[in-house]
């Protein structure tokens, strides 16, 4: 075959296998009717509409239908006419008028590469990016469950003993408050009205409750809410009494029998005895810590702890003899699994943690902000009602503290 000679339509191409990567262009290859057309004198340039600019340079210029079938039938391919069909002429357009590349019209069954409709080579109408694009996989960050507190934040708590409007949050029967004079008879002749004109027209619009002329109570009212309330006065007892003492109690002895039974853990009966005692302490203490809590702060974030977490005696399945005599509840008898479902307890752990290292400091904060607070805000009489409202609201911050980490993450 001499240079520049065409091979036949019907040649069957060869097959050479090489170590060396190939350097010539991907087909179509170029062809003297090819050079001929394109060194044209006078020929416009036909932009692909829909196309990116990037691309004008690549497509400028598109061969004819008859050309190409005998460029690709040399080169061992097989044109495929879109659904469109050919139209006459030496460019082609598609189906709706849109000029196609060339290389749309391949179909090549032994390409490595992506086929020319493959969901990655479609592009939009605007040349974005593609269409069928892979969809992306969900990270391992994405796809794995965090607890979320629903308590506020310390600084939520101390901002809002500022705004004396929230209380209604923490007192339900503040928006039926008895202290107030009665609505005046114009008031209630309105609102009676107002319902009569519901009733009668189905088509009237219904205002929300805050666009609804209301009763507001005066400012001076909200602010010396607390004065009246045995709620701030509760919190108040807890922090300024009962709360330091207690964390003493329970840091001193869970501290003392803590160092002593790690220290004693080779002398195994010693060791694993006060080890025992350790634990032991540290339950009774959560269970008490959840009791005081609930009792003199609230509403909280989250429900009533119970059932409590047990101290020592553990709840066993009924055995199939018991079941059949109605017994649903039954404790665990032996010491051997009481004591080692004990020790193998994340909520003795959890406990500990609580009470060496979180309740101290929480508490002697508190402690000293109640101590130096209260008795100012009493002597200067106006801002009593304001302390007394940041005092239980940093009860309650440090109660849903403690439900958190004594009962609620370990359940």
């Amino acid at each position: 075959m001499t240079e520049g000679q065409r091979p036949p339509t019907n040649a069957t191409p060869e097959i050479i296998l090489s170590t060396t990567a190939p350097s010539d262009p991907p087909p179509p290859y170029p062809t003297p009717s090819r050079d001929r057309r394109s060194g044209r004198p006078g020929g416009q340039r036909r932009r692909r509409r829909g196309a990116p600019h990037g691309e004008d340079h690549a497509h400028s210029r598109v061969p004819s239908a008859a050309a190409e079938d005998e460029e690709y039938s040399a080169a061992g391919y097989e044109r495929v006419p879109s659904a469109g069909g050919y139209e006459s002429g030496n460019e082609y357009d598609g189906p709706s008028g849109v000029g196609a590349s060339s290389s749309d019209l391949l179909q090549v069954p032994t390409s490595p590469v992506a086929p020319p409709h493959s969901p990655r080579m479609q592009h939009t109408a605007g040349g974005g990016a593609a269409v069928g694009r892979r969809p992306r996989t969900l990270s391992m960050t994405s796809t794995l469950h965090s607890v979320v507190s629903a308590a506020p934040s310390f600084a939520q708590t101390v901002m809002s003993a500022f705004h004396p409007d929230l209380d209604d949050d923490l007192d339900s029967d503040c928006l039926e408050d008895s202290r107030l004079p009665p609505p005046p008879a114009e008031d209630e002749q309105e609102r009676l009205i107002y319902e009569i004109d519901i009733e009668e027209d189905d088509q009237a619009p219904l205002l929300s409750e805050h666009s609804r002329p209301v009763r507001r109570k005066p400012w001076l009212h909200k602010y010396l809410r607390p004065v009246f309330r045995r709620a701030y006065y509760s919190a108040l007892f807890h922090l300024l009494i009962v709360n330091f003492p207690y964390a003493l109690a329970a840091w001193v002895y869970l501290f003392v029998f803590t160092l002593s039974g790690t220290t004693t853990l080779m002398a195994l009966p010693v060791g694993a005895m006060l080890c025992f005692l350790d634990l032991l302490g540290a339950r009774a203490f959560a269970r008490g810590e959840l009791s005081i809590q609930t009792t003199y702060h609230g509403p909280l974030a989250y429900p009533a702890p119970y059932p409590p977490h047990p101290i020592f005696t553990r709840v066993r399945a009924p055995t199939a003899e018991e079941a059949e005599t109605g017994v649903d509840i039954v404790y665990e008898r032996s010491f051997y699994r009481n004591a080692y479902a004990m020790f193998t307890d994340s909520t003795s752990y959890q406990s500990l943690f609580y009470f060496l290292v979180i309740k101290p400091g929480v508490t002697i904060f508190l402690f000293l902000t109640t101590i130096i607070l209260v008795p100012l805000g009493f002597a200067l009489i106006i801002p009593a009602p304001a302390v007394l409202r940041l005092i239980r609201r940093l009860g309650i911050w440090q109660a849903n503290l403690a439900v958190e980490a004594l009962w609620l993450v370990v359940r």
